[in-house]
């Protein structure tokens, strides 16, 4: 009976020390959900991010938990808020432009017409970001190479029309080049940046 009893009491510390031993990550995570729980007493958030477990949620998260009551979100959100971070991030860029894909000609269409604006406005910075949309995405065989000749011929029209329409305005030959980037979700995106300098600058 005693070994008997020395066994029960030997399980039930340890069993002790299991649950006290898992006290503290229970309680950190408890914190973390909680902070999060008295969101529909208010009418807004600030600021417009959440956290909970180590996950960071955007504004989009924010809304639908306020909405739903949960911060169980899709990964559409996720998603969306990542294309959101940088398009915002792209617009404060000095001489920036976001532009949707249609085909390669309207597309070089579009890009020439914010290079002249800038230009006859004699500003000294560029950056266009070209989001393509659903035509390209990573999931999608084929497509990374297809997106990459698509914005070399578009960069390559461009850089070529540049040159042709303002050598007697732009100093130097002028380059243009597309980076090729891919979201969260597999949709693609490329982008351009640069200084614009005059014959009239040194």
């Amino acid at each position: 009976m005693k070994r008997k009893t020395s066994s029960g009491r030997v399980l039930a510390l340890s069993m002790i020390m299991a649950v006290s031993s898992s006290l503290p990550a229970f309680a950190a995570s408890w914190q973390q959900d909680s902070a999060i729980r008295d969101a529909r007493s208010h009418s807004s958030w600030t600021p417009d991010t959440i956290s909970a477990k180590g996950t960071k949620y955007g504004p989009s998260a924010v809304a639908a938990y306020m909405k739903r009551g949960t911060t169980e979100i899709s990964k559409e959100l996720d998603d969306e808020d990542e294309r959101n971070e940088i398009v915002e991030d792209f617009k404060e860029r000095s001489g920036s432009t976001i532009i949707f894909y249609t085909d390669i000609d309207g597309t070089v269409d579009q890009i020439m017409a914010h290079m002249e604006d800038l230009i006859n406005n004699k500003k000294d910075a560029y950056a266009v970001l070209l989001q393509f949309g659903d035509t390209y995405n990573a999931s999608n065989s084929g497509d990374f190479q297809k997106a990459i000749e698509t914005k070399d011929k578009i960069a390559a029209s461009v850089e070529q029309k540049l040159n042709e329409e303002y050598a007697d305005t732009l100093d130097g030959k002028k380059r243009f080049h597309f980076n090729l980037s891919e979201v969260a979700g597999g949709e693609y995106y490329c982008y351009a940046n640069g200084k614009l300098e005059y014959q009239t600058m040194k």
